[in-house]
């Protein structure tokens, strides 16, 4: 007897005609729709935290904020630090770092608070005057170029 091998990765439930159909975002949502499948908003699942972006840490400057807890990893460029933070304009972030900066300062908070029994050392802390931007000019370690750097620091 022949053993039926196939290369199906997850059952298919619509069929191919329908599938093929399918040229907008907005066709999807009608084979959907028409199917009687429920359509959920993945916002709805997880803690509703989006990270913010380098290119966007800008917009904490002079922005308080409190943040919930912070924890160190070992990255491909290093040590970083993520936290998760709330902005009083009620914005749910994840704030990465891995400079001189906003990493060392928690690192610093860190240390201090496990040196004298803090019970949770790497939660609760707020900032109210949110980050400091301090812009300056690094020599490349391979060309000895002046190229522009940016450091955001945790403000009180």
């Amino acid at each position: 007897m022949a053993q039926k091998t196939t290369t199906d990765v997850a059952r298919q439930s619509f069929s191919d005609d329908k599938l093929g159909a399918i040229t907008s975002f907005a066709d999807a949502a009608a084979l959907l729709n028409d199917s009687g499948v429920a359509v959920e908003d993945y916002s709805d699942y997880g803690t509703g935290f989006t990270v913010l972006k380098t290119e966007h840490k800008d917009q904490l400057t002079g922005a308080p904020f409190v943040i919930l807890e912070w924890r160190f990893t070992d990255g491909d460029n290093g040590e970083f630090v993520s936290a998760l933070i709330v902005t009083k304009d009620n914005r749910k972030l994840v704030l990465n770092d891995g400079s001189t900066g906003i990493k060392d300062q928690l690192k610093a908070v860190t240390a201090s608070r496990e040196s004298s029994k803090h019970k949770n050392p790497t939660q609760g802390l707020v900032v109210p005057n949110g980050l400091t931007r301090s812009d300056y000019q690094y020599a490349d370690p391979k060309t000895g170029e002046l190229r522009p750097a940016t450091t955001f620091y945790l403000s009180n």
